[in-house]
């Protein structure tokens, strides 16, 4: 049975997208079952690069470097800009997932340099994807908490990482993938309070 809103006194309760965040073997199931390539490339970039759906729906072909998703403060071609300073970043997708990088190289040199589709085709799509696949509700935005669960696993809750690859202005919201992951998040968080210093 998948996951639902709970009702408390007849009201519907807020779902966070980290509630919602699809597991591994979500993740695993979603990929497998796909067969539309749009919907195969919103799974891999969204799941493995972490891109907030504004984000995602506006890389260019000159966001593209060297296996990383260059994010500008803003780019008046595609009317984005950033949410927070922090959000202007380099994603090292490439790391992250090779084949990931691939689709999306490839995806957007054969769509005249952009993506192609607008956020609510992103939002419709997903949340087909989930009916279809998950019979639950799935949001974009619970990818990116999906990869934030993973980025903490692979290093190990390094926060500062987190930060930057997340494009977070504080350590708030990486202690609660941190500690989603299992790992002790008071000391992941002492670790980024040493490097802060620049004592790590």
């Amino acid at each position: 049975m998948g996951k639902q809103d709970s009702k408390r006194k007849g009201r519907t309760r807020h779902v966070a997208s980290w509630e919602l965040a699809p597991s591994e073997e979500e993740y695993q199931a979603l990929l497998d079952s796909v067969r539309d390539d749009k919907d195969r490339l919103m799974v891999l970039v969204l799941g493995q690069g972490g891109f907030r759906a504004k984000e995602f729906t506006s890389i260019l072909y000159d966001w593209l470097s060297d296996g990383r998703v260059i994010i500008p403060a803003a780019d008046p071609r595609s009317g984005f800009r950033a949410k927070t300073p922090a959000s202007v970043r380099t994603v090292p997708l490439l790391k992250s997932d090779r084949y990931a990088w691939d689709v999306l190289k490839e995806w957007v040199e054969s769509h005249d340099g952009g993506m192609g589709f607008c956020q609510q085709t992103v939002n419709y799509r997903v949340t087909q994807m989930g009916k279809r696949i998950l019979d639950r509700r799935l949001i974009p935005h619970a990818f990116r908490s999906y990869c934030a669960t993973q980025l903490a696993k692979r290093t190990k809750g390094d926060i500062y990482a987190m930060m930057n690859f997340m494009g977070w202005d504080t350590p708030t919201v990486a202690m609660r993938y941190v500690h989603a992951a299992g790992i002790a998040a008071e000391k992941a968080l002492d670790e980024w309070r040493l490097r802060e210093i620049g004592v790590a």
